[in-house]
């Protein structure tokens, strides 16, 4: 049934009638050791430890309703890692192997087994911090899939632990043989999957589920499973694993996403549309403790659980500010400046648009204007209440494929894919507009804001290098605020046009 030949191929076939410009790199541990020949994994190194030699073998025990206690000890015997595993699991409770997963039952043998599969043969490709996040991501995913489907009567949940297990980890096999992007990838593991994918797009040429489901692991699983990791972000879809994986990872994200604007209310309808009977705060409290037993047992690193009575009740205050002033936020964390891009991130994904598309770009830079002096004579608590609320109605302007970055001081830049110089201007008016309407209270004082904005259309077969698209961006901006303020400059290769 397993195959050594099918771990090399790592991401090779590309599921029929897929198209998309990903190179993938090579699986790493191309054939696994045998067992007693395999060095002590060090504590919380799971990854050091090569893919089993039965992959699908030990995916199909996993998965199968009629797996038996014996067949997974059988086929632990001989994965001596996975032996290793159960044991730690069931603690004092065995001393073999036989013992240990009757002590922990079949249905936590097998859930162990499946994440021993996954999370041996996933890439190490990002940084060490991401990667801990990403694990950390994938196990409470599963474990919450894996009780919605519970109560909501599945008879074979395990399929719904795998499915969740997998969402995440096309992450990790898009940033294999891309060093570069590494710090970028990660960084997307603290906003909204759904949000992600245009950015995964620009950076790659591939989102997560695509990479999930055409990785080893992917072609690995069954067809209904495989299929339902690929379309894990389309409520449309007829496919009734879909509303289970969209409420485990809205619930998951609440512990560590920048949460948008209603996300806690969001979330809710989602998990009643799955099926399950549990609240958000109940799905999230029995998160923790599943997700940290599990983690134990596979020697994995995982950070301190939040509380789901404080977390709740930090979004449902950020909920209920929003609706009141959709311009305060109730955290550093949840702020509009948090969900910000830096400028290595946005150069990254430049680069990455420029040599994958064909069609037209925009870039917009602007300045808030006299942010400094309200720094000067309210002081940074105060500029940062201007600049969170000036901020937030920017992201009101964009698409969720659009980029706003950070560029240093108080520069903002914009990256706009698929949008020519008719439509680049017509978002950079609507943002000088927006910020001109913008009213913020300080103290007995209302500050009326504005923005200089200047942008810029090109084409990728321009030939532009990308320090030569930022440079022109940043001189045009110099050359906009010298003239006048609150307005807006473009620059198109057909003609200089200024607006307003």
């Amino acid at each position: 049934m397993g195959s050594n030949k099918r771990l090399s191929r790592g991401l090779g076939r590309k599921s029929e009638g897929t198209r998309h410009a990903f190179t993938p790199g090579k699986l790493r541990g191309r054939t696994a050791p045998k067992a007693a020949q395999r060095p002590a994994a060090p504590r919380g190194a799971l990854m050091e430890v090569s893919p089993p030699d039965d992959l699908e073998g030990l995916i199909e025990l996993a998965l199968s309703a009629s797996t038996s206690m014996q067949s997974l000890t059988e086929y632990a015997e001989n994965e001596a890692r996975l032996g290793e595993v159960y044991l730690r699991a069931a603690g004092r409770k065995a001393s073999n192997l036989a013992q240990a997963i009757v002590a922990i039952g079949l249905e936590e043998a097998r859930n162990l087994a499946f994440s021993y599969a996954v999370f041996t043969t996933m890439p190490e490709a990002l940084t060490e911090s991401s990667h801990q996040l990403l694990l950390e991501g994938c196990l409470r995913r599963a474990v919450i899939a894996r009780q919605i489907a519970e109560e909501r009567g599945d008879t074979n949940v395990y399929p719904a632990f795998a499915a969740g297990l997998m969402m995440e980890t096309g992450l990790a096999w898009m940033a294999e043989g891309h060093d570069h992007l590494a710090s970028s990838l990660g960084g997307l593991l603290r906003h909204p999957g759904g949000e992600r994918v245009e950015a995964e797009k620009l950076l790659i040429g591939i989102d997560h589920p695509q990479a999930a489901a055409d990785s080893v692991l992917g072609e690995s699983l069954p067809a209904d499973l495989r299929r339902a990791v690929l379309v894990h972000h389309e409520p449309d879809v007829d496919d009734p694993m879909v509303p289970v994986l969209i409420a485990a990872e809205r619930v998951a994200e609440l512990a560590v996403v920048s949460a948008p604007r209603n996300w806690l209310d969001a979330t809710e309808k989602a998990v009643q549309a799955s099926g399950a009977r549990s609240s958000v705060q109940g799905l999230l409290q029995k998160a923790a403790e599943d997700l940290l037993r599990l983690a134990k047992a596979l020697q994995l690193t995982v950070g301190r659980q939040p509380d789901p009575n404080v977390l709740l009740a930090e979004r449902s205050t950020a909920s209920l500010q929003q609706r009141a002033n959709p311009m305060r936020t109730a955290s550093n964390d949840d702020s509009p400046l948090a969900r910000l891009t830096n400028r290595a991130q946005f150069r990254e994904m430049l680069d990455g648009l420029v040599t994958r598309s064909n069609e037209p770009i925009s870039m917009i830079v602007l300045n808030f204007d006299k942010f400094r002096k309200i720094n000067e004579t309210y002081g940074v608590p105060a500029g940062d209440k201007v600049m969170n609320a000036m901020v937030e109605a920017l992201y009101g302007c964009l698409r969720a494929s659009d980029t706003l970055a950070r560029f240093g001081g108080d520069n903002y830049a914009i990256l706009l894919p698929r949008a020519g110089s008719t439509g680049g201007q017509v978002v950079a008016e609507r943002i000088r507009s927006a910020v001109e309407k913008t009213r913020i209270h300080l103290g007995d004082s209302r500050m009326d804001c504005s923005v200089t904005v200047f942008g810029m259309s090109f084409m990728p077969t321009d030939g532009m290098s990308v320090d030569e698209l930022l440079q022109s961006l940043e001189d045009g901006l110099t050359e906009a605020r010298t003239s006048s303020r609150n307005r807006v400059s473009w620059q198109s290769n057909e003609e200089d046009t200024l607006l307003s």
